[in-house]
């Protein structure tokens, strides 16, 4: 129970992260404190990284190549540097995800682009059946 508490409590840290930086984003200043949420309540970090001295040298180099990645990124692609930090972990949970407010001229543009299939059930049964083993 306290491991799901702490994967929702950071889960938490991380989209009220994610959502902030759509107003002024400092890629490093947001890199920075997805590192200490993640160092202070991550409890997959304790227990892999922290306390084994091995993987604890693997992961300050790793940490440090994605931080100047993170340094040198701008708005649209920070979100890629966090995302190469939360896989370092593997683990489904901890994740980063954009969630950016459109203007409605932005949004009519993206409507305007989305292509229209009309399909019936039966069609997409039958491709989701046919592509079901690809990946």
């Amino acid at each position: 129970m306290k491991l799901n508490l702490t994967i929702a409590i950071l889960s938490l840290f991380i989209c009220k992260f994610a959502s902030a930086q759509t107003d002024s984003c400092n890629c490093a200043v947001n890199f920075d404190d997805l590192v200490q949420k993640t160092e202070a309540n991550y409890i997959a970090y304790i227990q892999k990284i922290k306390d084994n001295p091995a993987p604890e040298k693997g992961y300050q180099v790793f940490k440090q190549t994605i931080r100047n990645q993170a340094v040198q990124s701008n708005t649209t692609n920070c979100i890629e540097a966090l995302e190469k930090y939360t896989t370092y972990f593997k683990d489904g949970h901890l994740f980063v995800y954009e969630n950016p407010d459109y203007t409605a001229e932005e949004l009519k543009t993206f409507k305007a682009g989305i292509k229209q299939h009309a399909i019936t059930k039966q069609e997409a049964v039958k491709y989701f059946t046919k592509n079901k083993n690809q990946n």
